[in-house]
């Protein structure tokens, strides 16, 4: 068993949640078919629900990217060094990104993303293809670029990205009927 340095550094650990105490679903499908950019300022105070998203569409404050390919992916850890001879190295937070493909290439859509990468953002909207919405609530940068292959067999694609720092996970919610297609 081990000691901790000095005692307050130590925690209260809370117990795994289980049986009633959450869902019991094992498992969730990965991918991620829609995208809903949040203009900076605008915070989302119940990612399930419909009218306040549609809300937001309205005010000109969320755009949603509908027909993606995307996925979470793994973040990087930041570390310090001990504070002490003896002490270990610690992750103070976690660089992440959210990476995706649109094979929507028309002009329009192209200048939109050369208009939208300049742009940052005060969150994303996540549509999951099990049927969540995963919120990022952390200020994001897009990055996005026209990609293709030397070769006439496969299709252009715009290849993008959002960048956040959070030392916490983005939570998923039930998606809000209507507002992802």
């Amino acid at each position: 068993m081990a000691n901790c340095v000095k005692p307050y550094y130590c925690y209260t650990l809370e117990g795994y949640p289980t049986g009633s105490d959450c869902d019991t679903q094992d498992e969730y499908l990965s991918g991620w078919s829609a995208v809903g950019l949040l203009a900076c300022g605008t915070t989302v105070t119940d990612p399930s629900d419909g009218e306040e998203l549609q809300w937001l569409i309205d005010a000109g404050s969320l755009i949603i990217v509908n027909n993606i390919k995307g996925g979470l992916d793994e973040p990087s850890a930041l570390t310090i060094d001990p504070t002490t001879s003896c002490g270990v190295t610690k992750t103070i937070n976690y660089d992440r990104t959210f990476t995706w493909e649109d094979y929507k290439t028309s002009k329009e859509v192209v200048e939109w993303y050369n208009e939208m990468k300049a742009n940052n953002y005060g969150g994303a909207l996540l549509y999951g293809c099990d049927g969540t919405v995963t919120y990022i609530n952390q200020e994001l940068r897009l990055t996005a670029a026209l990609s293709g292959e030397n070769n006439n067999s496969v299709a252009k694609r715009i290849s993008a990205q959002l960048a956040w720092r959070d030392i916490n996970d983005p939570v998923p919610y039930d998606a809000p009927a209507g507002i992802f297609g």
